[in-house]
């Protein structure tokens, strides 16, 4: 009976650590809890080896803070921060779990939000790039 509690307790929607794929499939997020939010960082990304072959991996998206000051409330991380790489532009964003290998993120921009859909990279898949 304890572990099923305990299973239950740590499947809940604010139980967002982890390395999870964005919805577009182009970078992998590692979200860890950091004081009483949760921040997250890219580690992997499609455009690595192209960057590494271009020198500018320096310059790159790895390490990256995507996520960052969120609170958190009964049923999901609230009023934080994610940061669009594409625009170079930071919208509030909201985050939980919907299942056992999904995220929903929420982005916003004043009353017009938009949704991606995260699934969580299996642990023996996991690559943390290093910059060189």
């Amino acid at each position: 009976m304890l572990s099923v509690l305990l299973m239950l307790q740590f499947s809940g929607p604010l139980d967002v650590e982890g390395v999870w794929q964005t919805g577009n499939g182009r970078a992998h997020v590692e979200i860890m809890e950091s004081g009483d939010s949760i921040r997250g960082q890219i580690i992997w990304y499609a455009n690595y080896e192209a960057d590494l072959a271009a020198g500018t991996v320096g310059d790159s998206v790895l390490g990256k803070t995507l996520l960052e000051d969120f609170d958190k409330t009964d049923d999901k991380w609230r009023r934080g921060k994610i940061y669009d790489l594409r625009n170079d532009r930071t919208y509030r964003a909201a985050i939980a779990r919907s299942g056992e290998d999904t995220l929903i993120v929420d982005g916003c921009l004043s009353l017009f939000c938009r949704e991606q859909e995260w699934t969580r990279v299996p642990e023996a898949d996991v690559v943390r790039l290093t910059k060189p």
